[in-house]
């Protein structure tokens, strides 16, 4: 059974334009379906700016592009407003300008390998742009080092202090992280931030 969605979709051209507006849409979609298909469907219609399984946020949910529709409308109804992960950093459309995040991936850079470095980027990247602090704060060292500090912690216990340390931070540490929990579809993530918290 095909179903309506009503879109309003984040436009932005670094390069042209003086603020972002939306482009409004109503497109059927299936339960099978996912936002990648939704993306092409309306990248069809007329083009814009996203990569394929990209990150983004949809009303004040942060998802993969891999999500089905059906879940995301589950939870947020079928009016949704589909933006980059973070508009601050918007270059186009929905891509970004994500060297903030790269960046602060160096704070536990000498605990994980290029490999691993890799990895990280593409599991915690939502996590790190879900993060309410940084609307506040942009200096925060990001949810997404304080997940790869829990992993670090679990596989190397004798390093705990070495990166509690690193990570506690008065000024832009550990202590301002908000939760996600209601901003992401993994609960894991939180779950993950919480045992270094604690």
């Amino acid at each position: 059974m095909r179903r309506k969605l009503n879109i309003e979709l984040f436009r932005f051209n670094k390069e042209t334009d003086y603020l972002p507006y939306y482009q409004k849409h109503t497109l059927d979609y299936s339960e099978d379906e996912t936002f990648n298909d939704l993306l092409n469907k309306m990248n069809d219609i007329e083009p814009f700016g996203f990569d394929e399984n990209c990150n983004l946020k949809v009303n004040e949910l942060y998802i993969n592009a891999n999500e089905y529709i059906s879940t995301v409308v589950d939870r947020c109804g079928s009016n949704i407003q589909i933006n980059p992960i973070s508009e601050f950093r918007a270059t186009k459309d929905l891509q970004i300008d994500r060297s903030d995040f790269i960046e602060k991936l160096s704070l536990l850079g000498e605990y994980i390998t290029a490999e691993e470095n890799i990895r990280y980027r593409k599991s915690t990247e939502l996590a790190y742009y879900a993060s309410n602090t940084l609307n506040y704060n942009r200096d925060y060292i990001g949810d997404h080092v304080l997940i790869i500090a829990a992993d670090l912690i679990e596989k190397r216990f004798e390093l705990k202090k070495e990166i509690l340390e690193k990570v506690i931070n008065t000024d832009n540490g550990i202590w301002y992280h908000t939760s996600i929990a209601n901003r992401v579809l993994d609960k894991k993530l939180e779950e993950k931030i919480q045992k270094v918290i604690y």
